[in-house]
């Protein structure tokens, strides 16, 4: 399609490649069959003569240029591709299969690169037609990052030989993935590129200050690019929150503008520390997923983004879904294809259910998370923040320590659940 009257990219000589290489060795359709589609040819009639291969494939006929010029007579599709003759110019045109995978992978770039085009030319045109800006994001979000991965697929010897090299490095300490920095859980668990992690809890028992924790251990000791969706506080609550944790002082007296001498120079060292850190934060109220997908992959292509956080999940916008149980699916289910694309983390935080499990701070499980049965299903990794005495009165509290934590790890597709004993420093809001 000629857009703006330039010749979209593609490659006539690969797509004569790979038709020419089947012609000649039809063992050579299985090394692509998967991968490639009619419609990533470009030119019609290239198109035409491989739905043609395909259809005597799946009749396990020979093809060859006998077959091939039957089967498009029958079509009434012969003299449109330019007859038998242009099947024996292609035929000639190679003379060994060996490089069609070479020919496949250029003939899939082309491909990827005209419907990047589209997508640009129908942005404008959105833009042009006075569309929304949530529209657009909207259209952004299912862009062509869907279009790259389609073809992905790989042989099994190929999987095994790129699992156990995985494995190798893993041995020599090299990680697939990111840490979360909070002694008891690195070493029993760690975030894998391509993971959706839930964080959830009741109000008050440090779901936020989780996610914040992670962040900053990601952007300080990793040296990470994290994007931060801050759906309910503002971005400057989110600031002091990362400064009073560097630095290891009151947040409450910092926002107060309450802090000592020795308390000031410490937000001055953590400022310097974290001035240059790789955190983008979006506090955007009420956004879509698309929106979220949108601003990730922009990232992504700038800053080789690692990891996206949001706080938290019924924030997002999902008014085009009538029901919520089906608007919590649809969102868990893109963000889950976002990270499997991106090869990023995204840890999404999620309230509980309102119940009597709220009123009696009894042990939380992953089925008080709304929408729990959808998320269950998404998640590689659900972790649960819970404060057991936080709702004690001072008589029951008796000498026990009011901010005493615990971590419940209630899914983890690659190990076993278990639980962490941990204390919540409410002056910097952390869990130690």
């Amino acid at each position: 399609m000629k857009l703006d009257g330039k010749v979209p990219p593609q490659s006539p000589e690969s797509e004569k490649g790979i038709l020419g290489s089947v012609l000649i060795d039809n063992e050579s359709l299985f090394k692509i069959t998967e991968k490639i589609k009619p419609d990533y040819f470009y030119q019609t009639k290239h198109r035409i003569i491989y739905r043609a291969m395909l259809e005597l494939h799946e009749s396990e006929t020979p093809i060859d240029l006998i077959t091939l010029s039957d089967t498009l007579r029958k079509n009434n599709k012969l003299e449109s591709i330019g007859g038998a003759v242009y099947l024996a110019e292609i035929s000639d045109s190679v003379v060994s299969a060996a490089p069609i995978k070479s020919y496949a992978e250029i003939l899939i770039e082309k491909y990827n690169l005209r419907r990047l085009r589209e997508d640009v030319y129908g942005l404008l045109g959105m833009i042009e037609n006075g569309h929304t800006s949530h529209d657009i994001y909207e259209k952004m979000g299912s862009c062509s990052i869907q279009h790259i991965t389609d073809h992905r697929q790989f042989d099994l010897s190929e999987i095994l030989h790129q699992t156990c090299e995985t494995i190798d490095r893993r041995k020599e300490g090299e990680l697939h993935g990111l840490t979360t920095g909070i002694e008891g859980l690195d070493g029993l668990l760690d975030f894998e590129y391509g993971d959706l992690v839930i964080i959830g809890g009741y109000p008050s028992h440090g779901k936020s200050s989780m996610a914040v924790q992670i962040a900053l251990h990601t952007i300080m000791n990793l040296k990470k690019q994290v994007l931060f969706f801050e759906l309910e506080m503002t971005r400057q609550r989110l600031a002091t929150r990362l400064l009073a944790m560097q630095g290891r002082f009151s947040n409450f007296l910092f926002w107060k503008g309450k802090l000592s001498e020795e308390e000031t120079a410490k937000a001055n060292r953590a400022f310097n520390e974290l001035v240059s850190a790789p955190l983008v934060i979006d506090d955007t109220p009420g956004v879509p997923v698309s929106y979220i997908k949108a601003k990730s992959k922009r990232l992504k292509q700038k800053h080789d983004l690692k990891m996206v956080i949001i706080d938290y999940l019924q924030l997002i916008d999902t008014t085009k879904q009538e029901n919520r149980e089906q608007a919590i699916s649809m969102v868990t289910k893109n963000l889950k294809a976002m990270a499997k694309e991106l090869g990023i983390v995204v840890i999404l935080l999620s309230q509980f259910h309102r119940h009597e499990g709220t009123r009696t701070n009894r042990k939380p499980t992953m089925f008080d998370l709304k929408g729990s049965g959808a998320i269950e299903q998404d998640a590689d990794k659900i972790i649960l923040t819970w404060l057991p005495n936080l709702k004690k009165s001072e008589t029951a509290l008796g000498f026990e320590n009011r901010y005493k934590a615990r971590l419940l790890v209630e899914k983890h597709r690659e190990g076993s659940i278990f639980e962490v004993d941990m204390n919540f420093n409410r002056d910097y809001t952390k869990f130690e």
